[in-house]
């Protein structure tokens, strides 16, 4: 459980005036809130009474009540939390960007065919506006606009604000963009994204003012794998934007140096190249192939790189901002009920190591996952353990507080296969063993008291001859960093 009496004894709380009422900043101790994050809680409630005129106990409870708008822009942060008059910017923006996110979903004129008769926000693709995005929508923009020192707070029109040809947030969550694209931009910080957008922005052409426009362009093919290389070698790329050099050219030699010579030098050429090397990979690897793929798309990593990892049974490492735990854009808005129910599923389903011969290693008992806590509490969970899955759940919340849904959120993933597949389906057959992300692992979880980052630690089952582990630590914001699987080969090999 969150120590509130432990975080409440830190001094610089003690000397910060912003919480005039000690039950405040006991109330934002309870939810969650860190010792480092008590400062900003309190200087956004002073905002928040100074923009609003009111008194503390209203501010506090708009500040400290999740969902409202003065919690969302407490998260956002950045310039919100300059001011009192950015914090007053930022309410008038948010109801600003709800009237406008009903619109975009507004499709006028003849839907059987090309909508010709819409304007430029339903070019945003469907995924991105699915009814239940609009606060993950709201959240990336918001996050965006938030370290972005350009943007006029005090802008009044919406479509300049938040359209495609003004935003460049919305711009690129309009270009084809998948679950896997949106992990990988959650993890780079958002005074990082803009590099990411002027890379997209120099490699495809802009969208058209209508979507029969925008058909005429050439979409993005293996959106994914071109995330990754501009990922890979963001901090390159961002030295050639700071000097007004980033050109389609420039970011095809830096992150592509494996296209052929001849190849076109803009996005018909990259689409071509990634074209060819999924075919090849097919051929030469047959079922492998999307392995390939998805190396390629985490790690940034050439096709030759790749390829010779695959035949070394070594893994690569992922390229700075690879996030498995990708979330949806639906998700982003920090609910946790999508990532607790695919996480009490996957614990429930277990599949055994396997030797060569296709016999299960592991006794039964062996193949549960193994949940241990901070407070030394060690659950097992599957098919026979069923109802073990919910407690796991309820302590996740508990261990990371309310006040950090997005965090919560990606703890519940990591604490599924989707944090184990680009682990566990990595070849082991060298050691005689089978295995896929259906095979249960350890988990051991800890938290930095002063920072809120929970640490899951992976390691094998104890009677499974073969010892591995790796670490994955997530952040307050659901931001998250994981060290290379170690492998500890069994005697004789």
């Amino acid at each position: 459980a969150i120590d509130a009496t432990g975080i409440l004894r830190n001094a610089a709380l003690q000397r910060d005036p912003g919480f005039a009422n000690p039950a405040t900043a006991a109330r934002a101790a309870q939810m969650g809130f860190t010792r480092a994050e008590l400062p900003t809680v309190a200087r956004a409630i002073r905002y928040y009474q100074q923009a609003m005129n009111c008194p503390e106990a209203v501010a506090a409870n708009e500040v400290l009540t999740l969902g409202t708008k003065a919690n969302r822009l407490l998260n956002y942060g950045g310039r919100f939390l300059a001011s009192a008059d950015n914090f007053r910017n930022g309410l008038r923006l948010l109801d600003d960007f709800a009237a406008w996110y009903a619109d975009l979903r507004t499709v006028k004129g003849n839907t059987s065919t090309v909508p010709r008769d819409t304007t430029s926000k339903i070019n945003v693709r469907p995924r991105a506006i699915e009814a239940d995005a609009t606060l993950g929508f709201e959240r990336t923009v918001f996050e965006d606009i938030a370290h972005d020192p350009d943007f006029n707070l005090r802008e009044t029109d919406p479509e300049r604000a938040f359209g495609f040809e003004q935003n460049a947030t919305t711009r690129y969550l309009g270009r084809d963009l998948c679950t896997a694209s949106f992990g990988t931009l959650n993890a780079i910080p958002p005074s990082k994204r803009h590099v990411l957008y002027a890379a997209f922005d120099a490699l495809v052409p802009p969208l058209g003012k209508t979507s029969a426009e925008a058909a005429n362009f050439p979409s993005i093919d293996f959106g994914p794998i071109q995330l990754g290389r501009i990922a890979k070698n963001l901090n390159r790329l961002a030295v050639l934007h700071d000097r007004g050099q980033l050109t389609a050219a420039k970011i095809i030699e830096i992150c592509y140096p494996d296209m052929p010579s001849g190849s076109r030098k803009d996005l018909n050429g990259i689409n071509d190249f990634l074209k060819k090397t999924s075919w090849e990979f097919q051929d030469n690897f047959g079922a492998d192939s999307l392995k390939l793929l998805m190396d390629m798309e985490s790690t940034g990593a050439t096709k030759q790189e790749v390829v010779a990892a695959h035949r070394e049974h070594r893994a690569l490492p992922s390229h700075p901002y690879h996030s498995p735990l990708s979330l949806r854009l639906a998700q982003n808005d920090g609910s946790v009920n999508t990532a607790r129910q695919s996480m009490i599923g996957d614990l429930v389903r277990t599949w055994p190591y396997m030797d060569a011969q296709g016999r299960e290693i592991l006794a039964t008992a062996d193949t549960a996952w193994d949940v241990n806590f901070p407070d030394g509490q060690r659950i097992l969970v599957n098919e026979t353990h069923v109802g073990n899955a919910d407690t796991v759940a309820d302590k996740v919340e508990t261990l990371c507080g309310r006040a950090h849904p997005r965090q919560t959120n990606v703890v519940m993933n990591a604490l599924s296969q989707t944090s184990l597949i680009g682990f566990l389906s990595q070849p082991f057959q060298k050691f005689g063993i089978s295995t896929t992300e259906h095979c249960p692992v350890k988990f051991t979880l800890s938290r930095n008291n002063d920072t809120g980052a929970i640490t899951i630690r992976y390691s094998n089952p104890d009677a499974l001859p073969v010892h591995f582990s790796w670490e994955t630590t997530i952040a307050v914001d659901g931001s998250s960093t994981s060290t290379p699987m170690t492998i500890i080969p069994p005697a004789g090999h």
